[in-house]
């Protein structure tokens, strides 16, 4: 059945909008982040109400101002037990309207009517699919599956849902650039988004570009820019409380990845091995890193050298019975001072 994914919105009786969070949800509250609430000032609308965007960078520094800000509803606060985490969510009750991404993108297919990003959306979209990709497996989320993009500054924001769709469509995209019909930043460009990721997180200059350099999934369709973000589907996703963490500190370390398949969803697990502390918490038995910031998932391949900062969480899988440690990038603790690297 289709429940809640990651990159759905929802949209709740006071006309705040969140953006889900991942694929793993309790029964009663679901994940998300505060993006967009109305305002008269907002550059974002719909009909006669605009919007306003309230997490103006994909940070922890702003995530941490949304929660703040959501202190004044308390209902949108939540503490996950089985995570050992308070964070924002949405009752199932508050869920006034459930906006999915491939429902959106049909809609944006079948229309005679589109305006000039819708088109390009259209024609991305008809690319991916035309090379034998289903449907119902890509959608569009962010301001244009909310029908309050403006087109002179928003970007175009696909997901592709399911491991095998996400690597069938990520060897598209990458013929697309072969091709020339997709482009890469580069130039000024390039610098600039180094620059902004510079300025958002713990790495250098070079680190960014490092990165870029493995991120497929970031270019320009047409002069506008686009992203490609995989999404679990519900079968692939972890089920709320099959396993608890639990916080013991913050650890800096040295591993080898040794399954990275995983490390294209949010959150980005990569399967690790050869564990050496550099500092902090120590544990024996870390097997994994689990990424909640997207700018580190699918970055480091099998076989590679990571150096990762984090929250060290035991982790209790009540189907095995098995106690293990796993190291979380993307904490609230963290306050934006987590990273994973390429050594």
């Amino acid at each position: 059945m289709r429940y809640f994914r990651d990159r759905d919105f929802i949209e709740t009786p006071e006309k705040f909008i969140f953006c889900v969070v991942g694929s793993t949800h309790p029964k009663t509250h679901i994940m998300a982040y505060l993006k967009y609430v109305p305002s008269n000032k907002g550059l974002w609308g719909r009909k006669n109400t605009k919007f306003q965007r309230v997490m103006k960078e994909y940070t922890m520094e702003n995530l941490i101002e949304t929660l703040r800000m959501l202190e004044r509803h308390p209902q949108y606060i939540y503490h996950f037990d089985a995570f050992g985490i308070r964070m924002s969510a949405v009752p199932i009750n508050n869920v006034i309207k459930h906006f999915k991404p491939e429902q959106r993108l049909k809609e944006i297919l079948m229309s005679p009517e589109l305006d000039s990003l819708e088109l390009k959306v259209s024609e991305l979209a008809s690319l991916i699919i035309e090379n034998s990709i289903p449907k119902e497996s890509i959608g569009v989320t962010g301001s244009i599956l909310l029908k309050i993009h403006n087109i002179s500054i928003s970007d175009i924001d696909l997901v592709v849902y399911g491991l095998d769709a996400s690597e069938r469509v990520k060897n598209i995209i990458l013929n697309l650039y072969s091709e020339g019909i997709l482009k890469r930043f580069s130039g000024i460009m390039l610098e600039n988004w180094c620059k902004s990721k510079v300025r958002k997180y713990p790495i250098t200059f070079e680190d960014a570009k490092q990165i870029y350099e493995r991120k497929w999934n970031i270019g320009i369709f047409k002069d506008v820019r686009f992203s490609i973000h995989p999404v679990r589907v519900e079968h692939e996703a972890e089920p709320y409380g099959s396993r608890f963490y639990r916080p013991l500190g913050v650890t800096c370390m040295k591993a080898i990845v040794t399954d990275a398949h995983e490390s294209i969803f949010l959150p980005a697990i990569y399967k690790i091995d050869r564990v050496k502390i550099i500092s902090g918490t120590k544990a024996r038995d870390i097997r994994e890193v689990c990424s909640y910031e997207s700018i580190y998932a699918g970055i480091a391949r099998e076989g590679e050298t990571i150096i990762v900062k984090g929250k060290l969480e035991q982790v209790k899988d009540l189907k095995t019975g098995e106690e293990y440690y796993r190291v979380l990038v993307g904490s609230l603790e963290g306050k934006g001072y987590e990273y994973v690297k390429l050594a």
